[in-house]
């Protein structure tokens, strides 16, 4: 959750709650605000009747609202933050966090998002708690088992290549490959922020796991079926050694006098290596489904599609 930002706020459950907590509350001095916690935070967080209901404010929006009928709205008004998520946490118990940009309310052992506006209900007698009133659908995508396995039967061989040429390469759990391999395939270049640096040239491999044009050799190289196939699939192989190396677009491999070795995981190597392929493929891999009550997407796959 973070450093604590909301201080002093009253839990409160029901319409009689709110509107005696506003009722007993007075005013700040010369001003129409009636602070919900430390008067010196009246500008933070307050109470305010809007009509009948009884609005809970943070600055200017009114997060939590108690209406007559013991229902109860929360709206972030699109204020992801933490300040709003805490807020709605001490008012109403509810663990409350932010998650891809969205925020998110547990109840009970369920986690519901709040798009825009969620209602819910205190129920004395149950557990949990609350009664969520507003049900929005979530969904997410997931990778369809059947499809994915079609897509790696067409780069079988490939496939067969790579973990035949890592267990040749294996040393405890780690598949060595040096410096002199990637420098060959690859050559090398100036650091871009120090030329004092030597380090591989990673244009051929640096977006592997993109969309970019470049995949297109990728995928070539992968697909290859002729006599010199294995030229290709080691060079393919040096490609995935590369990207998985360096783990970021910022990072570089260092080139010392042409000298020096690479331990992988070959588990990694072949993650990355379906990584590459869901992701050209993910048209055929990809499908949206829609999440059982109380799931919030993960957001694993949305940057795979």
């Amino acid at each position: 959750m973070g450093y604590r930002t909301v201080n002093h706020v009253p839990s409160i459950y029901t319409y009689a709650q709110a509107k005696q907590i506003h009722d007993n509350i007075v005013p700040i001095r010369g001003r129409d605000i009636k602070p919900l916690g430390q008067r010196r935070d009246g500008d933070t967080y307050h109470i305010r009747m809007n009509g009948e209901d009884v609005e809970c404010v943070l600055y200017k929006t009114p997060v939590v609202t108690f209406h007559p009928d013991d229902t109860i709205t929360v709206s972030t008004d699109n204020w992801n933050t933490v300040s709003t998520h805490q807020f709605i946490w001490a008012i109403t118990g509810c663990n409350c966090y932010g998650s891809r940009g969205k925020t998110v309310i547990r109840i009970g052992d369920k986690e519901y998002v709040i798009n825009e506006i969620m209602r819910i209900k205190h129920v004395e007698d149950s557990s949990p708690k609350w009664e969520v009133l507003t049900k929005e659908e979530q969904y997410d995508w997931a990778i369809d088992r059947q499809k994915a396995n079609a897509v790696r039967l067409k780069y079988k061989k490939f496939i067969s290549y790579l973990r035949n040429g890592l267990k040749l390469r294996l040393t405890e759990e780690s598949a060595i490959f040096s410096v002199d391999e990637l420098v060959s395939a690859f050559g090398t270049t100036k650091h871009p922020y120090n030329d004092s640096i030597t380090v591989i040239n990673g244009a051929k491999f640096e977006s592997l796991e993109t969309k970019e044009p470049s995949l297109n050799e990728f995928f070539g190289l992968i697909l290859d079926e002729s006599e010199e196939s294995t030229t290709a699939y080691y060079k393919a192989m040096l490609m995935l050694v590369g990207r998985s190396y360096i783990h970021s677009y910022r990072q570089h491999i260092a080139v010392s006098n042409g000298t020096g070795s690479i331990m992988i995981s070959p588990r990694s190597l072949i993650d990355k290596l379906y990584e590459c392929m869901y992701k050209w493929h993910s048209d055929e891999v990809f499908v949206r489904v829609k999440l059982a009550e109380g799931k919030v997407p993960t957001g694993k796959y949305d940057s795979w599609v």
